[in-house]
């Protein structure tokens, strides 16, 4: 019998040897942060992440109800019984705001490592979701009290809160920031367009937002810290029981791991050669590219027969099905990236249009005359790399009676003509290959 174990052992390391590899690697790509690790004990009282940190401390204390906050935000215009409520809730956070206020402004503004501080950090981003709702609320406020400027200015310390949790190469951070982002977004756009604002705080905001947008994380340094985070979870000794799997059944995928060549070390040798094309094919325009690579080269095995073709011919099996159980999260990240940096270039432009449009009277004939007095350079639609489509003559008839529209073609990269991801005209985070294009309109004109 022993011999028998022994002969079926050495046959199954001899196919692995005949096995054509799954993924190869990408000579010159680095996977080596560009930022230096960072521990939470590198950051001080007075860092964006300690102050963050103590907004969220502060608004608990106070027992401020998260989701009386998201029902208050998803119910204007408020009634006069609402806005009492509002008045009351963001009195009891003031402390918290005060502090978010300083943090957007603070100098570090990043988190710690991910791969160093996962679990820390979880709770960390969930809170921080709350102080950037509490920032909007009371931004409409203020608008509500006749102070739009101030409005905006709350708006931009909530967009400034959210890089942080971004800073640290967290795909969780990521999506903090990033999920709040379509409502901050929104609330910019629908305030300076419904408040007649001097041209140059147009202006000098439309500049602020694209400087925002290019201060953003890359998505090439996120994934660098993926890797690191991956091999912390690949190196576990009780990786499969850490994640819920039996011990009976996790000591057979151990065997059945090392039978077929999915070793750690072979897992971790090809992820690393999957986190290299990540990292070369996220740069900008990034989801086109990155997005067909997802899709084209790992789509996974619908039936065990074909999981089981996969063990008998590819080298390292158990590596490719990780990496396929975590690729529709890769791919939304991507387009959460390329849907923050479309909303943040986008109200910027629109309100670059709205400054030229007050100051002259009519909206420019182009986007080129935007530059150099209005903008410094025209930023591109991240989902082309061309320029945001822009109609100021032939306005689409369900656009309504307005002067001008510019949109971004959206995570489908098709051009729809203008037609909203959202009937209801708000902004919406989309999702890998969600339809329609993100929109921008002029306010509406009086019809007479």
């Amino acid at each position: 019998m022993t011999g028998l174990w022994t002969a079926f052992v050495l046959f199954c390391q001899l196919t692995v040897l005949q096995r054509e590899p799954w993924i190869g690697p990408v000579p010159g790509v680095s996977l080596e942060p560009t930022r230096p690790v960072r521990q939470e004990t590198d950051f001080g009282p007075d860092s964006a992440y300690r102050l963050l940190g103590k907004a969220a401390s502060s608004w608990e204390t106070a027992e401020c109800d998260p989701m009386e906050t998201s029902d208050l935000l998803g119910s204007q215009p408020w009634t006069d019984e609402q806005y009492a409520m509002v008045r009351q809730h963001l009195q009891a956070a003031e402390p918290s705001l005060v502090l978010a206020r300083k943090a957007a402004v603070a100098a570090d503004p990043q988190v710690p490592t991910t791969a160093i501080a996962q679990e820390e950090l979880r709770d960390w981003h969930n809170q921080l979701r709350f102080t950037l709702d509490l920032l909007t609320l009371s931004a409409y406020a203020k608008e509500r009290e006749g102070h739009p400027e101030q409005a905006i200015d709350e708006l931009f310390a909530a967009l400034r809160c959210g890089q942080v949790a971004a800073c640290g190469g967290s795909m969780l951070g990521r999506h903090t920031g990033e999920s709040r982002m379509p409502v901050i977004c929104e609330g910019i756009w629908r305030i300076a367009s419904r408040n007649r604002l001097q041209p140059p705080v147009l202006r000098h905001k439309a500049q602020e937002l694209l400087q925002i947008s290019e201060a953003t994380e890359p998505l090439a340094e996120t994934f660098r810290y993926e890797i690191m985070t991956m091999d912390r979870e690949v190196s576990r000794p009780d990786l499969l029981q850490h994640v819920g799997v039996p011990s009976a059944i996790a000591q057979s995928v151990a065997l059945a791991r090392l039978l077929t060549g999915s070793s750690q070390t072979a897992v971790q040798r090809d992820l690393h050669f999957f986190f290299q094309h990540c990292v070369q094919l996220s740069a900008p325009p990034y989801s086109r590219n990155l997005d067909a690579w997802l899709v084209a080269s790992h789509k996974m095995p619908e039936d065990t027969a074909g999981l089981a073709r996969l063990a008998l011919v590819t080298k390292d099996p158990a590596g490719q099905v990780l990496v396929w159980m975590t690729i529709p999260v890769y791919r939304q990240m991507v387009a959460y990236t390329a849907t923050c940096h479309a909303l943040l270039r986008g109200t910027a432009l629109s309100l670059a249009i709205r400054s030229y449009e007050l100051e002259q009277h009519a909206p420019p004939p182009l986007l080129a005359d935007l530059v150099p007095d209005f903008l410094p350079q025209l930023p591109p639609d991240p989902f082309t790399g061309e320029s945001f489509r822009y109609i100021v003559q032939g306005i689409p008839q369900h656009w309504g009676n307005v002067s001008w529209g510019i949109y971004s073609v959206g995570s489908d990269f098709t051009d729809n003509g203008g037609t909203e991801t959202n009937p209801l005209g708000r902004f919406r985070m989309g999702g890998a290959g969600k339809t329609g294009d993100i929109v921008w309109l002029a306010p509406e004109v009086p019809r007479r």
